[in-house]
């Protein structure tokens, strides 16, 4: 089967999750309005802002004529929060649900609205206990 096309381009400060697919399993029929949504998913699309700026300050030698001194300099990078690929846990309510024909759920959400990362066995490798 091919990849997903997201149709969706999320604003500055949203991103746009593929929600996992649950199978159930067994005989029982239940209908889909009664079935509870995921809560986990991929991150698919991420608007442009989605992030943190940090501030730090850094060292840097400076010439004047003959002489070098040590000057700190206040500096800032963008660090996005998310990543493509990444599985996140979000609130049952969370975001806006939308289906296109033939795909799986998208949702859209925001920065906020995502509670936490969802860790492989080999993410939780480097984590300390």
């Amino acid at each position: 089967m091919s990849e997903n096309k997201v149709l969706v381009r999320p604003t500055s400060v949203r991103i746009v999750v593929q929600e996992d697919d649950f199978s159930y399993r067994g005989t029982i029929v239940i209908p889909e309005k009664v079935q509870r949504r995921p809560t986990t998913g991929k991150v698919v699309a991420i608007g442009e802002k989605v992030g943190t700026t940090v501030y730090y300050t850094e060292i840097e030698e400076v010439k004047n004529g003959n002489l070098t001194e040590l000057q700190a300099v206040e500096k800032s990078r963008f660090e996005p929060t998310f990543k493509l690929g990444d599985h996140v846990v979000y609130g049952l309510y969370s975001g806006t649900v939308i289906n296109f024909k033939g795909q799986p759920a998208l949702r859209i959400l925001s920065e906020e609205e995502v509670l936490g990362w969802v860790l492989t066995d080999a993410e939780l490798e480097g984590v300390g206990t």
